[in-house]
């Protein structure tokens, strides 16, 4: 009976490794599904077949990087155990996965959403990218090697460092000097047989990615002279038609992958990184479609804006408006002391009629410039000196519209437009000698420098509060925006959680209450797995007392059960330097008794008198 044969029968070892079932067997290799029984743990064992062992070569290759991808250790990589020889086959012994293949999905016409395809494709990129890293190229990458977990979410990949030639229902595998793997997931320099590296594994990927996008094969010929010709002249017939709802990102992605040149493809870190940006904006999208609401930061920051800008501008106009005030007030004292210092220099001359003299007063006051007009009346009205000489001798006619500001003592103030339209302080003052009213004097001081200064006074009070409203907005915001994303950062843990992840666990620390949150949910995660979790039956009462028996059959002791075993086990374990443990014990039984007391092993922190103590019970 041949190798192959007796590898096919239940029951079966090869090695340490006892044959439970054959899962597969393709032209290369049989699969087997097997249990070690040395660690108590189910395996896939793969052995190569007979007729791919007479070309010593590829036997020595297929060992040396199966050898290599035993040193990969990535979530996302199908874990190598151990690899030997059997009847001079070689075989691997690898992780078993208990998921359905992703080609299996794909002949039941199971569809991906667009999240899930680029979650399963970060996984494979960063597996293949990991490989890379460690110098090994997959060289086969395609559905089948593509194994789902039980969750069905979770993807690794399977076969790394070894190329194989299959058989298929389309005749699809070739072999020309070394084994290329599958021609239709194969890339350009692989047809051609060129010097392969990393950016080989990249085309195959983008093959899978646009067949997932897409739901048809990139390469669809059942020729292999044909297929290749199209893997290494031809563009997929739906690449420049993509669905219209992928996104543009991806499928500028898909380009690129599918590039004939391979310099011309991204590396699996660049991948890796252009599709979590393409998640991460299609997670956002599909937020703001499923809340159609308005982010709470973004609510936050206006509502505190609209509270900030009323409270600025209510402030800034009392300011302004006492301000206003106080400025106008001391214009209007000023105006008031000049004018009835005017009144008072005056007073004689208008009471003389000595008008030469009055003129020559109103002619120095024109020439200093000091107000805007000056006129000067006798006690009957009339003009009798003024800067605008052709008033004199007139009566007196108000220079244009006036509104009263206030009367205090005989004498009116009042703002006068001009005819330019420009505003002045009108000071309607008596001219008083020995308190007797012998005329009036009208002085007009411009409000033009009161009004830029007030124009400039409002400004910078705008300025602040621009800036100041700006600075509050923009604090707002990224405070609102920090809240935000660690509120997004809980409610993806809550999301992941619900949907099955009870592993989900929050690793961000914070000292606020934020951070009291994170650790809630971390707290809250824990009980509820621990809930979910059957218990361990406990060990039964008779199988401890047996075990208790048995301990003490083997020192010489009398029969001991329960506490009183755990009481004497100092003068079990000195009872032990001289009494031998009985042959027909279990086996397992005589092996846990010599390690625990006839050779136990040395404790790192013991000191020197307990490693002496040791050495001598030994």
């Amino acid at each position: 009976m041949d190798a192959d044969a007796e590898l096919s029968n239940v029951g079966d070892n090869i090695g340490r490794y006892e044959i439970i079932e054959l899962r597969g067997s393709g032209a290369m290799a049989d699969v087997y599904k097997a249990f070690d029984k040395e660690i108590n743990r189910t395996v896939a064992i793969k052995v190569l077949k007979k007729d791919n062992c007479l070309d010593k070569e590829y036997y020595s290759r297929f060992l040396k990087e199966a050898k290599a991808a035993g040193a990969l250790s990535h979530p996302n990589i199908v874990t190598i155990f151990d690899v030997g020889e059997h009847n001079g086959l070689p075989y691997i012994v690898m992780e078993l996965i208990e998921g359905q293949t992703l080609s299996e999905k794909l002949e039941q016409a199971e569809r991906f959403s667009t999240k899930q395809i680029i979650r399963g494709m970060m996984q494979l990129t960063k597996a293949l990218d990991y490989a890379h890293q460690h110098a090994i190229i997959h060289r086969d990458v395609k559905p089948d090697n593509i194994l789902f977990m039980p969750d069905g979410e979770t993807v690794k990949l399977a076969d790394f460092g070894i190329a194989r030639r299959e058989d298929s229902i389309d005749s699809e595998e070739t072999q020309t000097g070394t084994l290329l793997g599958t021609p239709r997931y194969m890339s350009p320099e692989q047809a051609m047989g060129e010097t392969l590296d990393g950016s080989t594994d990249i085309f195959s990927l983008g093959v899978i990615f646009y067949e997932l996008l897409t739901g048809e094969k990139a390469f669809k010929s059942r020729s292999v002279a044909t297929l290749i010709i199209q893997i290494t002249q031809e563009q997929p017939e739906l690449l420049d038609h993509l669905p219209k709802q992928i996104p543009d990102g991806i499928q500028h992605l898909v380009h690129r992958l599918l590039e004939k040149k391979p310099s011309q493809r991204p590396t699996g870190k660049e991948l890796t990184e252009a599709l979590q940006w393409e998640l991460d904006a299609l997670i956002d999208d599909e937020e703001k479609l499923q809340h159609n609401f308005m982010p709470l930061h973004i609510k936050w920051t206006l509502m505190m804006g609209a509270v900030i800008a009323i409270v600025l501008g209510i402030s800034g106009a009392v300011v302004l408006r006492i301000q206003s005030q106080a400025l106008t007030e001391q214009a209007v004292d000023s105006g008031l002391s000049l004018a009835k210092f005017i009144a008072s220099e005056s007073a004689i001359s208008v009471l003389g009629e000595d008008w030469i003299t009055l003129e020559s007063l109103v002619k120095d006051a024109r020439d200093r410039k000091t107000f805007e007009y000056l006129i000067i009346l006798d006690h009957n009205g009339v003009v009798r000196g003024a800067t605008d000489t052709q008033q004199i001798g007139k009566p007196y006619l108000a220079a244009g519209d006036s509104a009263p500001l206030q009367q205090t003592d005989n004498i009116t103030v009042s703002t006068v437009t001009l005819e330019q339209e420009h505003q002045v302080f009108n000071f309607d003052t008596p001219i008083y000698y020995n308190k007797t009213e012998v005329g009036r004097i009208h002085l007009g001081l411009l409000q033009d420098n009161l009004n830029r200064l007030k124009a400039l006074t409002t400004g910078l009070m705008l300025a602040v509060g621009v800036i100041t409203l700006l600075t509050a907005f923009v604090t707002l915001f990224l405070f609102g925006r920090l809240i935000a994303l660690q509120l997004k950062i809980l409610r993806r843990a809550l999301v992941d959680f619900t949907e099955g992840g009870l592993d989900r666990r929050i690793s961000n620390r914070r000292d606020d209450e934020i951070g009291e949150l994170f650790v809630l949910f971390n707290t809250m995660a824990d009980k509820f797995q621990q809930a979910l979790t059957p218990e361990e039956d406990e060990i039964d009462s008779s199988s401890a007392d047996l075990a208790a028996s048995s301990w003490a059959k083997a020192l010489g002791e009398p029969v001991i059960t329960g506490d009183e075993l755990d009481q004497d086990e100092t003068r079990l374990m000195a009872a032990s330097q001289n009494s031998p443990l009985d042959d027909d014990l279990p086996a397992p039984l005589i092996r846990s008794a010599e390690q625990e007391y006839i050779h136990p092993q040395p404790d790192p922190t013991t000191d020197d008198d307990t490693d002496a103590l040791t050495t001598k019970v030994r």
